[in-house]
């Protein structure tokens, strides 16, 4: 993938991003017949490992850290030269699944635990419930985790991540205390019809 491109899909992976950035995004899943919460908390610094790219200034040679990249791609700072891929191929591979990221805050997801991917080791991962992409976590305190490599399903090698268990609701707490349900499966519905749910 040219490098012109490479930042015209990384901009659009960023839109998607956005509505992750420095929130506590809650999803709830089911395993063993109860429900569980996993707790997802996005910075600036994540969002270039995602993609597993760096960015060089062409004229300055300084090597750009992770939150810059990111502010210097919201705003457009950032130019095709100095975009730096990893030379096995992966990065494109990561950037085909940016059209699917718009699933990340559906109900159409799996909870997977932790797993080695190749040689990349995570502790949980979010993934589509298709074969389309895998967000692997790294675990950060008490339930909360850090987006770590996004993965990409339709490689040959994907079949190594389990199915996981199915997302029921996806949620976040406003500043005012208000739940705010980005989705939420019939199943869950009819569960908080008898039941009383503890949101955090």
């Amino acid at each position: 993938m040219e490098s012109k491109k490479t930042i015209s899909f990384l901009k659009t992976a960023q839109q998607h991003y956005e509505k992750l950035l420095n929130k506590e995004v809650h999803y709830i899943y089911k395993k063993g017949g109860k429900y569980h919460e996993l707790i997802l908390k996005s910075g600036k610094s994540n969002f270039a490992h995602l993609f597993e790219i760096k960015y060089i200034d062409p004229k300055t040679n300084r090597e750009f850290s992770p939150s810059s990249i990111y502010s210097a791609l919201s705003k457009n700072k950032l130019t095709p030269d100095g975009i730096k891929k990893k030379p096995d191929g992966t990065t494109d591979q990561k950037l085909e699944v940016v059209p699917h990221l718009d699933q990340i805050l559906t109900c159409n997801l799996r909870i997977v635990g932790n797993g080695t991917y190749l040689k990349l080791e995570y502790d949980a991962a979010i993934r589509t419930n298709k074969a389309n992409f895998c967000m692997a976590l790294a675990h950060i305190n008490d339930g909360c985790f850090a987006p770590k490599s996004l993965l990409n399903l339709k490689s040959s090698k994907s079949n190594s991540i389990g199915a996981g268990f199915p997302v029921h609701c996806v949620y976040e707490i406003l500043n005012d205390g208000e739940v705010f349900k980005y989705c939420e499966h019939q199943d869950f519905t009819l569960y908080l019809e008898t039941h009383t749910y503890s949101f955090r």
